[in-house]
C-alpha cells in the first residue's frame, strides 16, 4: 500500500474471511495529512582556541627554536648566545601579538555594541578575588585570611541573638504623664461622614455613604456615648 511505515496505523488482521489459503486480509488506517520529515542541521564548529589565541605563528616558531636548544643542551657558549637571542624575540614577539589582540578586540566591540566594557572584561588575564576590605575600626587590609576573618565576625554580630540585652522589667510610672486627649466633638464625627463620597459600593455590612449621611447626626450622638464609655472604662 505504501512504504512510508509512518502514514500506516491500527493495523490489523482479518480472521472473519477464509480464502482457503494462507493469505489473510488485512485493514489499516491511513492518514492523508502529509508527515514533514526533518531536515538535517548542522551546527557551525566554534573553534575555541581561535577565541583565546594570543600568540602569533611566528612567536609559537621561537619558542619551539627555543626549546630544541635547551633540549639538546646548553653548555656551549654558542647555545647560550642562541638562547639569548632567541628569547629577546620572543618578548618583543609576545609584547606584539598582545597589542594586536588588544587593538582587535577593542574595534571588535567597538563596530558590535559601541562600548568598551565587554572588550576591558574580556582582556582582562586575571580576576581579583576582593582587592581590599576594611573592618570596624576603618583599617584596611588585603590578606586573604585578614578579609576572612572580618567578614566572618561581621556577620557574627549581625545574626548574634539580642535577646539578652532587652530590658524586661520595665517601670512604666516612672513615665512623664502623656498630654491629655481633647474630647472629640460631635460636630467633627458629622463632618466625617459628609466627606464621604458618594455612588460608593458599601463594604461588607452592606451600608452605604447616601444611609450614613442622610443619618449623620444619629450615628454621631450614638457615637460618642460609645466612647465616652470606653474612656470611663479605661480611667
Amino acid at each position: 500500500m505504501s512504504n512510508n511505515s509512518k502514514v500506516i496505523k491500527n493495523l490489523s488482521v482479518i480472521d472473519q474471511l477464509n480464502f482457503n489459503s494462507d493469505h489473510r486480509m488485512v485493514r489499516a488506517t491511513l492518514t492523508a495529512a502529509h508527515v514533514k520529515k526533518n531536515r538535517r542541521t548542522e551546527t557551525p564548529k566554534i573553534n575555541k582556541e581561535d577565541e583565546t589565541k594570543v600568540l602569533s605563528c611566528e612567536s609559537k616558531q621561537l619558542l619551539e627554536q627555543r626549546k630544541e636548544i635547551i633540549r639538546k643542551g646548553k653548555e656551549c657558549i654558542e647555545s647560550r648566545q642562541k638562547i639569548k637571542s632567541l628569547s629577546e624575540q620572543i618578548n618583543v614577539s609576545i609584547r606584539r601579538d598582545r597589542k594586536v589582540r588588544r587593538q582587535n578586540t577593542l574595534q571588535k566591540h567597538i563596530e558590535r555594541t559601541g562600548g568598551l566594557k565587554k572588550a576591558i572584561k574580556e582582556l582582562e588575564d586575571k580576576r581579583n578575588w576582593l582587592p581590599y576590605l576594611k573592618n570596624k575600626h576603618n583599617d584596611s587590609t588585603s590578606k586573604r585570611q585578614e578579609i576572612l576573618k572580618i567578614a566572618t565576625d561581621y556577620y557574627k554580630d549581625l545574626y548574634k541573638s539580642k535577646a539578652g540585652k532587652i530590658e524586661h522589667n520595665v517601670d512604666f510610672e516612672a513615665w512623664p504623664d502623656s498630654e491629655p486627649v481633647p474630647p472629640i466633638l460631635k460636630k467633627k464625627l458629622i463632618k466625617a461622614i459628609n466627606s464621604q463620597k458618594l455612588d460608593k459600593t458599601p463594604g461588607s455590612d452592606r451600608v452605604s455613604d447616601e444611609l450614613l449621611k442622610s443619618a449623620a447626626s444619629a450615628i454621631a450622638r450614638i457615637s460618642l456615648a460609645i466612647i465616652r464609655n470606653i474612656n470611663k472604662y479605661i480611667q
